[in-house]
């Protein structure tokens, strides 16, 4: 399955999100390429994916922040598991 990141539409969004939350780009990727959990559709997983990264456009300042959470979350979730 490629990776929602590879879409430039979706990259230009992400890159948008980065702008707009201070999270780096590559964390940003990440988190959006981030595998289906077991038992998901990884084509559900991935159109739910594509939908949160467009859709971040009428995201408020709260959402934002949790953004901010989830992707530091998962970097360190990502680092704990590579190490």
């Amino acid at each position: 399955m490629p990776r929602l990141s590879d879409d430039p539409e979706l990259a230009a969004h992400l890159h948008r999100l980065a702008t707009e939350t201070g999270v780096p780009y590559d964390a940003l990727a990440a988190w959006a390429n981030q595998p289906a959990p077991a038992g998901i559709d990884p084509d559900l997983w991935a159109a739910a994916g594509r939908d949160r990264i467009i859709n971040g456009t009428a995201w408020n300042p709260a959402q934002l922040e949790a953004l901010r959470r989830q992707v530091t979350a998962t970097r360190t979730t990502a680092a704990d598991q590579a190490a």
